[in-house]
């Protein structure tokens, strides 16, 4: 029997050569195959659109100042995003619509000519009021995933191009779809920027609204009946710091005052407290006091004068030291008399002292009061300016929101639009016969070197020692 590991070379010439009927019926077979596929497939289309993808720079909302930068991995970011964006359900599902309503039968595997798929579009119009919500919810789930399927989204290396491809039967019908799709996504980019403007404007005039509101509410509190005379804060201020100078030095003055009555009462009390005080160094002066001593003085030279002529008890002296103490006693009730006008000139100064002291704490309240109220009012205006300052900023931002509205350019545009193909992508004939006619020669080779090998017929010499076990003695040529 043959043997794969005995096979040589250059047996290969002759197994082919015998089995060369099932290599060509297989390599015809595969060619005729390959030109039925090609008859039977259907025609497809292909073309493109293309979209230009404008940079988006990060803005302040409110200075509107560049805060970042486009870079290139942020602009290949944004390149990605919108092709995968541009896949997405709603923007399939406006194209399903837009080419139900021109009459593009979407999913046909056959090459029917515009004309009779309008008229099939036109039938199933007519029939749409009739047909059942849900029926129609599946033909549209239908539609957007034959789109999904047939439509591709290049973004074209180191640029901001897109293209948007699409397939079908029919050449006119790609095209549109291609158009329809950038047109709808270009159309579904500026209703999403214009409603996102629109909500922004809102919020901004929402947010000024409040804003006013504030302020007025500010102003009131600011510039009101209730808080008028916070504006002479100042001459305010310089009065009350002026009474309290003066409230200082009347304080200094009468506790001055104060202290020297206290000391003439303490003498006045220390002199009363004496067995025998000095009359000649009385603790107060005074016209009465002194008008006393100098009678007591002729007094008590007159009692000295008569103890002299009398005796000690004689009637004469006893009237004159009667007399002298008299006037002794008189001088105690005048020192009593300035003890207590001392007194009561004390309990004045006393009662002004504390009155001092306390217009001192009134004075100082108020003080603090004022410059509470004046730190309070500085704090209102600094807030109110700066209140002010925002709301000058959002009214501007507004202005340039409602005119960036109708000057911005848009983010997507329409750069190209789909022409329609002239030259079908698929099926590709020429390249499917290749691979017949190259899947036809394999498949031959195969077929005739495996029915070579499933023969037992001995070929050669060695198959017969390998066979039969015996020695070879010689060889008949097929031609003598």
């Amino acid at each position: 029997m043959f043997r794969s590991n005995d096979f040589e070379v250059r047996d290969l010439g002759r197994v082919l050569a015998r089995r060369r009927g099932e290599v060509l019926l297989s390599t015809l077979s595969f060619v005729f195959l390959a030109l039925v596929l090609n008859a039977v497939t259907p025609p497809v289309f292909r073309t493109a659109a293309r979209l230009t993808i404008q940079p988006s720079q990060s803005r302040s909302p409110l200075t509107g100042a560049t805060v970042e930068s486009p870079t290139t991995v942020s602009e290949n970011l944004s390149l990605l995003t919108t092709a995968e964006r541009i896949m997405s359900r709603d923007v399939l599902e406006r194209v399903a619509r837009e080419m139900e309503a021109r009459g593009v039968v979407l999913g046909q595997a056959t090459g029917e000519s515009t004309g009779t798929q309008a008229s099939k579009a036109t039938a199933s119009a007519s029939l749409e009021p009739i047909v059942a919500p849900s029926a129609l919810e599946a033909q549209l789930r239908s539609d957007v995933d034959w789109l999904a399927k047939n439509i591709s989204v290049r973004p074209l290396r180191d640029t901001r191009l897109v293209d948007v491809n699409a397939e079908h039967s029919d050449a006119n019908s790609a095209a549109e779809i291609a158009n329809a799709v950038v047109t709808l996504f270009v159309r579904n980019e500026s209703d999403i920027r214009r409603a996102a403007d629109a909500d922004r404007l809102v919020a901004l005039r929402a947010q000024i609204e409040d804003l006013r509101q504030v302020i007025q509410a500010s102003e009131k509190s600011l510039y009101g009946s209730h808080n008028a005379t916070l504006a002479l804060a100042g001459e305010r201020s310089k009065q009350l710091t002026q009474a309290a100078t003066e409230l200082s030095s009347s304080s200094i003055k009468t506790r001055a005052d104060l202290r020297v009555v206290d000391a003439q009462l303490a003498r006045i009390r220390a002199f009363r407290q004496e067995s025998s005080p000095n009359w000649a160094n009385p603790p107060v002066q005074t016209d009465a006091l002194d008008r006393l001593y100098s009678e007591l003085q002729k007094a008590e030279t007159e009692v000295l004068s008569l103890r002299r002529q009398y005796r000690e008890q004689s009637p004469e002296v006893a009237a004159a030291e009667a007399q002298a103490q008299g006037l002794r006693e008189a001088m105690r009730r005048e020192l009593q008399k300035a003890y207590s006008d001392l007194q009561g000139q004390r309990d004045v100064l006393a009662a002004r002292v504390d009155g001092i002291d306390q217009a001192t704490v009134r004075n100082e309240h108020d003080l603090k009061t004022l410059s509470d109220s004046s730190y309070k009012y500085s704090t209102l205006e600094s807030e109110l300016n700066t209140q002010r300052d925002l709301y000058t900023m959002l009214l501007k931002k507004v202005q340039e929101q409602d005119i960036a509205q109708t000057i911005q350019p848009a983010t997507v545009e329409v750069a190209q639009l789909a022409t329609v193909p002239l030259e079908r992508v698929r099926p590709r004939k020429v390249l499917n016969v290749a691979i017949g006619l190259v899947l036809g020669l394999v498949f031959g080779v195969g077929l005739a070197l495996t029915l070579e090998a499933l023969r037992r017929t001995i070929r050669t010499p060695r198959d017969v020692v390998n066979e039969l076990q015996l020695p070879v003695m010689g060889m008949v040529p097929k031609r003598l």
